[in-house]
């Protein structure tokens, strides 16, 4: 069985709002990520969550994302994780331009032979995990010799222009992405955005991860 990142649904643009009112991230004064719950199921905890709960405890804010990752792609998708990361991460190497609707009709257009035979679904219905790599070479340079977690860890350790899109399961069947940009002091953990949530400095154990492409910068 093939794995497919994003999975499939309908389309999802609920801004700040995640899950459409279920949960929200802010960036308080102080630094740091401070989560609103519009559920209490996203977390169980001795305090007894409600609805409308907050935090700024990393552990529980790590312990809300997965609950709430899990839950939401159970029900539907969204299914643009791959392209929303890789926006964000031309932004990062100064190209705010790169338009998602262009990229998916790029990877329509590229895998339609795949497609047509019925071997892998439409660009709206997320993207084969095994054409990931050679989807982005469309758009950045990729650090071909980076084939394995330790030497991911040792690319991301050395920072300057190093980011990944990385890849890891749900619980539902398909895959998340999200953009590397750093990792923990403990070397535990990857600093991760997951730009099609708007979620920024969300830390995952690095153990998690299914998947990446390692990128040094965007195409010239």
């Amino acid at each position: 069985m093939r794995e497919i990142i994003g999975g499939c649904g309908q389309s999802y643009n609920c801004g700040q709002s995640y899950g459409c009112g279920a949960l929200q991230s802010v960036q308080p004064p102080s630094g740091g990520t401070y989560w609103t719950m519009g559920q209490s199921s996203y977390l169980t905890s001795t305090s007894g969550a409600t609805t409308g709960y907050t935090t700024t405890n990393q552990n529980e804010i790590n312990t809300i994302y997965s609950n709430f990752i899990e839950s939401y792609y159970s029900g539907g998708s969204p299914t643009d994780c791959v392209f929303q990361s890789m926006a964000y991460l031309a932004g990062l190497y100064g190209n705010s331009n790169l338009n998602l609707n262009s990229m998916q009709n790029n990877y329509n257009s590229l895998y339609s032979g795949a497609i047509s035979a019925g071997i892998i679904p439409l660009a709206s219905g997320g993207v084969d995990a095994y054409l990931l790599p050679s989807f982005v070479d469309q758009y950045f340079n990729r650090a071909g010799g980076v084939t394995t977690i330790a030497q991911l860890n040792s690319f991301i350790a050395a920072g300057g222009s190093n980011f990944a899109i990385g890849t890891y399961t749900t619980g539902t069947g398909t895959s998340h992405a999200v953009v590397i940009t750093g990792m923990t002091s403990d070397g535990t953990q990857y600093i991760c955005t997951d730009s099609q949530n708007n979620i920024v400095g969300l830390t995952l154990d690095i153990n998690r991860f299914t998947g990446f492409v390692a990128i040094t910068g965007g195409c010239p």
